[in-house]
């Protein structure tokens, strides 16, 4: 099932129990960059950037590292969305992204010259600590063929479907730390020169 390896991607159930959960510091917030995936998978697959918005809100950009066309995709955008305050360091919300079929591809009824355009309800967002992130995933919403004469959250029209993910899909996330030393084992660190190193230079952009 393809949206169970995308969803923040390949997620795994985690029961809360899995946590030992001690009280979240005051001053720790969602506001930062993390990366993460779910339990199951050795590294992470998303990495996201989480931004104060007004009150008690966040915005939230979350971008997947890997292909498209595996899964059918000539591209996507990135998740966006808004998380609201609950209570503590609890959140909830919904998130986005628009998704371009190939068109060798696409399901009966769907139209690859119309966006699909999903939404999934972000149950819980959570701080286990100042460094670690859970989030629960219960609802996605697909619409195929997507304009605007479709209004979210309307039932999305055939042939787009609701999933209700019975149980949860779950997620956790790290902080990316905000400052590098330097290296404890000379060995592992390399002196380069930024305008003819191969291995720098195919890391930073064409000019």
């Amino acid at each position: 099932m393809r949206r169970v390896v995308i969803v923040f991607l390949a997620l795994l159930v985690i029961s809360g129990a899995c946590f030992a959960q001690q009280p979240v510091p005051s001053g720790c917030t969602l506001a930062g960059t993390w990366y993460g995936s779910s339990t199951d998978v050795p590294f992470p697959y998303y990495q996201g950037t989480i931004t104060p918005s007004v009150g008690e809100r966040f915005s939230i950009t979350f971008q997947y590292y890997g292909e498209q066309q595996s899964f059918g995709y000539l591209s996507w955008t990135n998740w966006t969305g808004e998380v609201s305050k609950k209570s503590g360091h609890k959140y909830s919300g919904v998130a986005m992204s628009i998704w371009q079929w190939d068109s060798t591809k696409v399901p009966p009824g769907v139209d690859p010259s119309l966006p699909e355009v999903d939404f999934i309800n972000i149950a819980r967002m959570e701080l286990i600590d100042c460094n670690t992130m859970r989030a629960t995933y219960d609802l996605w919403y697909v619409y195929y063929n997507f304009t605007y004469d479709i209004k979210p959250p309307q039932e999305p029209p055939p042939p787009g479907f609701i999933m209700v993910l019975d149980p949860p899909l779950v997620e956790v996330y790290h902080r990316s730390p905000a400052t590098v030393g330097s290296p404890k084992h000379p060995e592992n660190a390399r002196t380069v020169d930024p305008a003819t190193n191969p291995e720098l230079k195919r890391r930073l952009p064409n000019p």
